[in-house]
């Protein structure tokens, strides 16, 4: 049983058929349509371009301007690319990878790319990381220390990914 979608949560998405291409989406209470375009980062995903389209008998004011979740957009964009240029090249997408049983166990290289991979896609480092790898958070941490320590890989951002609920993929 769905439940209702509340106000902010993500209810469209639409994705062009070329990269260049803008991402449209639609948030529940908001009387606008958002065109988003995104670039990978390795803090996270920004945006580069913002068009906000209103619904008929609305108008773009200051206020609403200042409200827009722009943050949360791009990180929306930057998940819905990655599913679907997974989906053409026929994987899982980053956010949706599990281990399998017979995988080798984690190097420290291969765990480092993951991770980036999270941070530039906006999802959480530990969580995702871990569910790639079929281990434990606490493997994830202590494995990231040591490549820290070695130098493969910078800090990770301590600010957490914005609170979305995406009433698309269910």
């Amino acid at each position: 049983m769905k439940s209702k979608p509340q106000r902010g949560d993500v209810i469209q998405v639409e994705v062009g058929e070329k990269p260049a291409d803008p991402v449209t989406i639609r948030l529940a209470g908001h009387p606008f349509t958002y065109l988003v375009k995104v670039k990978l980062t390795d803090t996270g995903p920004k945006l580069v371009e913002l068009t906000m389209i209103a619904d008929t008998g609305h108008a773009v004011d200051y206020e609403m301007l200042r409200a827009v979740p722009a943050r949360m957009l791009a990180y929306t964009a930057a998940q819905h690319l990655d599913r679907l240029r997974s989906a053409r090249l026929g994987a899982a997408p980053a956010c949706m990878q599990f281990a399998e049983d017979k995988e080798p166990p984690p190097t420290g290289a291969r765990m480092v790319a993951l991770a980036e991979r999270a941070q530039s896609l906006g999802l959480p480092v530990r969580p995702t990381v871990a569910a790639q790898l079929g281990v434990s958070k606490t493997t994830v941490d202590r494995q990231l220390k040591k490549a820290k320590a070695q130098g493969l890989i910078g800090p990770l951002p301590k600010r957490p990914s914005p609170k979305q609920r995406d009433t698309t993929t269910k």
